[in-house]
């Protein structure tokens, strides 16, 4: 009987082995699993926090730039509507006359003729308005191509027969 005991042993003992090599292996593959886990958890968070701290500088950057932006406003803004301002003339004072040619036209061989240093042409004044008034002379705005020419033209207003000459800072 010890033989057959021996041999009940042996007949259990390869299916305990075998269950507790696939236990074995079922652990192995579990602790696998977890390490690779860990690994890839690790993994994301390095990269979390890289992804973090370059929003970071981003906002930062994005910040200075708006600082500068704003003081570039500020600085250059009034320099430019100064710059507008300085191709715009007002005159005052100044008849029309009844001939066939156009206003601009009439208007730039009257600033030729009064300011020679000028040598303005028709195609010198960008835009030409006849502001409202209750005179029976209309003020007369004029938009200047260039501003340097404007400010030849103001500069010797003084030599312009009856009529007056200002720079117009309310029209821009």
């Amino acid at each position: 009987m010890h033989d057959g005991v021996k041999w009940n042993q042996q007949r259990h003992y390869p299916k305990v082995t075998s269950e507790r090599l696939e236990l074995n292996s079922l652990k192995e593959a579990q602790n696998s699993a977890s390490r690779a886990i860990q690994h890839l958890s690790n993994e994301l968070r390095a990269e979390m926090t890289e992804i973090k701290s370059k929003i970071s500088a981003i906002k930062s950057k994005k910040k200075k730039n708006t600082e500068k932006l704003n003081t570039l406003q500020d600085f250059c803004i009034p320099i430019l509507e100064k710059e507008a301002r300085r191709k715009n003339l007002v005159i005052y004072g100044l008849q029309e006359s009844k001939a066939n040619i156009s206003f601009e036209e009439e208007l730039a061989h009257y600033l030729a003729r009064m300011v020679p240093q000028s040598s303005i042409q028709a195609h010198d004044l960008q835009d030409v308005f006849k502001l409202p008034s209750k005179s029976e002379t209309r003020p007369i705005l004029i938009r200047f191509s260039n501003a340097d020419q404007g400010d030849v033209v103001l500069r010797n207003g003084r030599v312009l027969d009856r009529t007056s000459v200002c720079d117009s800072g309310l029209f821009t």
